[in-house]
């Protein structure tokens, strides 16, 4: 998460110097890559699923913290997951 919040000062100098604005949504996400995430451990990050723009398994940490958890195991088995559940 550090990395994250390193990142998001350095993006917003470069836009302030190149006299841009940068939207919230533009900033980069944290991607935490977990084999299994249990209900306990998503229900005390309180995370929520976009289901109508992501597939089941990836679940978010609320719009400003930009994290997303994936859990694998829940991913569906199609081949545009096969490099993630390999």
């Amino acid at each position: 998460m550090n990395k994250l919040f390193d990142i998001f000062p350095e993006i917003k100098l470069q836009a302030k110097v190149d006299n841009n604005r940068v939207a919230e949504s533009e900033l980069p996400r944290l991607w935490i890559l977990s084999p299994t995430a249990s209900e306990s451990i998503l229900e005390g990050f309180r995370t929520s699923e976009d289901l109508e723009n992501w597939e089941v398994g990836v679940h978010f940490l609320g719009n400003y913290l930009r994290i997303a958890i994936v859990a694998i195991h829940q991913l569906p088995r199609i081949e545009e997951t096969l490099w993630l559940r390999i």
